[in-house]
């Protein structure tokens, strides 16, 4: 990654559960809270300034 920290290229999780060591919530899995989820809707998140819609 030529000097650039894997922390910052990290993926959040939301909503993950499960059960096992791999499981565990740490500074090694962060989680998204449900405020922050909302800005990653399809729409949100794919959508431009030119009105495309990427849900239809």
């Amino acid at each position: 990654m030529s000097g650039f920290s894997w922390r910052d290229a990290r993926f959040a999780e939301y909503g993950s559960a499960g059960a096992g060591a791999g499981a565990a919530v740490n500074g090694n899995r962060p989680q998204m809270s449900a405020s922050t989820a909302t800005q990653f809707t399809p729409t949100a998140y794919l959508a431009s300034t030119d009105g495309w819609n990427p849900i239809h």
